[in-house]
């Protein structure tokens, strides 16, 4: 019996509040406050970092290398959902490439010691599906600045360069944030041609990676309809770094991770907005019969803000600490089957126990499911694509989230449990993009 009692006092101790990054440190699924639109904040936001081969020529400073094999990591970070009434599509990227070892040494046998980049020139590719009518935008951005200078290892292998990022959105020139939206339209994104030129030593080789004839999506927006509310307690107590991804995905593959704010019915109490991301990991292959769709490594963070700690304390006045159970949490997904899935067994996850958000101590608490994500993950899902054969995308995203959250007093006792549905069946939050052959 006192085991027991031991084993009950102990799963309700806070612990200290860790969210998850993962897979491959992405993010954790929510922007700096410099994104201070409320429709942006409301929309949510995905984060997609792709690594995929490029054919690229190396010229200049003695050295002629066309069609170059490499590995170019992009991140892109962009809107979950695109809303009809206030769309605020913003877009912004980040590069690294790697440059195979023979372009290294003729920097290295001139005596440099790192890698420049500048003259960065980008070519955004997008294409919007707007009421059944398909329109591919490309434009050209030119980078804000140089991109970074990178040491060279030591044994002249091959050397990571980071480009410099870009931000788009503009909306007075981007023909994105002009577009006539309609809901059930969509919006992809993925990365075209670019070139840079490398600087070192006083030498300098010009790049060009051209696109290829099917460039990877790598991401997508669901256009919908949904209310644009006040921000002041959907902050995020993390910020992310708009110029590229803390990790980095493996050779072609993608990860990402999408944010939002669902406004939520909690049993008896009424609805509040709760902070909620999803993220997963693809190959970048395409499916076919013979290739199913995986999304793999999924994982959560949902955040108790402030403002969902009043909302919640106003039935509960001695909440102190708070654990929250993920019983569903579906995804549906265009041209494939199932078309919808939970991810999270019978059972559903239950997360640690974290101390509410006080006056005093006001920044959003992450709970991250499962409780020691990204070490465990939600188990994969598989489908079976469709429309094989014409070129097309299956999209999974997120939907309808169930669960409850556990309110503890300040000594750990618990004091209630409140059921809780973010019900997004009609205006799903896209997650990742699979290309079908």
């Amino acid at each position: 019996m006192r085991f027991v009692l031991l084993s009950l006092l102990l799963s309700a101790t806070a612990c200290v509040s860790a969210e998850t990054t993962g897979p491959y440190q992405i993010g954790n699924g929510f922007f700096a406050q410099s994104f201070t639109k409320n429709q942006a904040y409301a929309q949510g936001q995905t984060r997609s970092a792709s690594s995929t081969t490029r054919l690229c020529s190396f010229t200049g400073a003695g050295i002629n290398l066309p069609n170059a094999a490499v590995q170019v990591a992009s991140v892109l970070d962009f809107p979950s959902r695109i809303n009809v009434s206030v769309a605020v599509p913003y877009r912004a990227y980040g590069l690294k490439v790697d440059v195979p070892a023979n372009v290294v040494k003729i920097f290295t046998d001139a005596g440099a010691k790192a890698l420049g980049t500048n003259d960065t020139i980008l070519n955004d590719k997008v294409i919007l599906n707007l009421s059944g009518t398909k329109t591919t935008l490309s434009r050209t951005i030119k980078g804000r600045a140089n991109g970074t200078i990178t040491a060279i290892p030591e044994d002249n292998a091959i050397t990571t360069v980071g480009l410099v990022g870009y931000g788009l959105g503009d909306t007075n020139v981007d023909a994105l944030s002009r577009a006539a939206y309609s809901v059930g339209d969509t919006v992809s994104y993925s990365l075209g041609a670019f070139t840079f030129v490398l600087t070192g030593a006083g030498k300098q080789v010009n790049v060009k990676c051209p696109a290829p004839a099917r460039p990877p999506t790598t991401g997508w927006s669901n256009v919908v309809s949904i209310v644009s509310g006040a921000t002041s307690d959907r902050g995020t107590p993390l910020a992310l770094v708009n110029t590229g991804p803390s990790g980095r995905a493996p050779a072609n593959s993608t990860t990402t991770v999408s944010g939002k704010y669902p406004n939520c019915t909690f049993s008896g109490l009424g609805t509040y907005p709760m902070a909620i991301s999803l993220a997963g990991f693809k190959n970048n292959a395409l499916a076919s019969a013979s290739n199913p769709i995986l999304f793999q490594q999924g994982q959560s963070n949902i955040f108790l803000s402030l403002g969902l700690a009043q909302f919640l304390q106003k039935s509960q006045p001695l909440a102190a600490k708070a654990s929250v159970k993920l019983s569903t949490l579906n995804v549906t997904i265009t041209n494939a089957s199932p078309s919808t899935k939970n991810l999270l067994p019978s059972g559903g996850y239950t997360s640690s126990v974290y101390i509410l958000p006080t006056a005093s101590s006001s920044a959003a608490v992450p709970a991250s499911l499962p409780g020691n994500a990204p070490t465990s993950t939600y188990a994969a899902a598989s489908f079976n694509p469709t429309n094989i054969g014409k070129g097309t995308t299956a999209v999974l995203s997120y939907s309808v989230i169930t669960g409850s959250i556990n309110l503890f007093a300040t000594n750990s006792t618990r004091i209630a449990t409140v059921p809780f549905i973010c019900d997004d069946a009609t205006d799903p939050a896209a997650v990742l993009a699979y290309d079908i052959a």
